[in-house]
């Protein structure tokens, strides 16, 4: 009798024993799931959840869009003196609704006026300056759309510190591993697709080569000051949601929002009504939740150029 209850005390640790170590086997693969998981936010200071003052102001990043401004208006200059472009017969094919440009825009490109694409250069350099700092996710638009829908509704539905903060974290943890080259290549195409508009007659391949060879030193220095000013509105500035202004084509000029390029010579007096050619410099502005942009909301207008300065290039 005594084996017997020796026997099962023996079999009953054993099972005991088997049942701990099941147990401790199943604990370290949880504690491995769970490290899986939060691996990738072990690297974020606990202190960007308390995260209420700027770290940058409204004139600094009014500075650093004025800078790129500047940077985009000799690069394009550069380029435009640099190649040579025969004048097309149709537009048909010249890339009008890849670039943005409105019908009058596109016509005079066709000419390939040195002036007419140095001011192409610049408009749609600067439209891809407005979309690449408006993306949640470069590399990824599908996840950058998903975190778009995301963030509106927190921002309508939290105070702004609250949505701030979210939108700071996220948009540092959400960054494309290479994307200085992806931005870098990204613009040299935009480009190549306004000089194709052109007239440019050089092959695809051999153009964005030459592009990037002899302009690539000009690109960069775009593409890093697109993205301090990416990083400035979306990681630096938590009190207010800010974004980058461009103006579409065929708009009506509104001076409180925009500015005419050539306001201050002797077109000064012209019809205010007219409609917008393109717009050749960012601007920065407030976002609030009413639409309302009085009271300080813009930070910097766009500059843009109406439809009969271009009849005087």
């Amino acid at each position: 009798m005594a084996v017997g209850v020796e026997g099962n005390f023996g079999k009953e640790a054993r099972d005991s024993t088997g049942h701990r170590q099941e147990n401790e086997k199943q604990h370290r693969t949880t504690e491995g799931i769970f490290d899986e998981m939060t691996g990738v936010h072990q690297d974020i200071d606990p202190q960007l959840f308390l995260l209420s003052v700027d770290s940058i102001s409204g004139a600094e990043i009014v500075a650093m869009a004025k800078t790129l401004n500047a940077q985009i208006f000799q690069t394009a200059a550069l380029i435009a003196d640099a190649f040579e472009c025969v004048p097309l017969e149709s537009t048909t094919d010249s890339g009008r609704s890849y670039l943005g440009f409105g019908e009058i825009m596109t016509r005079l490109l066709a000419s390939a006026d040195p002036a007419a694409v140095q001011l192409a250069l610049q408009a749609a350099i600067s439209r891809w300056c407005k979309e690449k700092t408006e993306t949640w996710c470069l590399g990824d638009e599908v996840f950058g759309w998903c975190l778009l829908g995301l963030y509106e509704k927190i921002w309508h539905a939290e105070n702004q510190v609250t949505a701030g903060r979210w939108r700071a974290i996220t948009r540092a943890k959400t960054k494309h591993s290479d994307e200085v080259n992806l931005l870098n290549t990204s613009l040299i195409e935009c480009v190549f697709e306004v000089m194709f508009a052109a007239g440019w007659k050089t092959e695809r391949g051999e153009a964005i080569a030459s592009i990037h060879g002899r302009f690539g030193g000009q690109i960069s220095a775009i593409v890093k000051h697109a993205l301090q000013l990416r990083k400035a509105i979306w990681e630096d500035m938590i009190s207010e949601e800010l974004e980058v202004t461009y103006i579409e084509p065929n708009c009506r000029f509104d001076g409180r929002v925009m500015e005419d390029a050539d306001a201050a010579g002797s077109r000064a007096t012209r019809n205010k009504q007219e409609a917008v050619a393109c717009t050749s410099d960012i601007g920065v502005q407030r976002r609030n939740r009413g639409g309302n942009l009085e009271g300080g909301g813009i930070l910097l207008r766009p500059k843009v150029v109406l439809e009969s300065a271009l009849q005087e290039i």
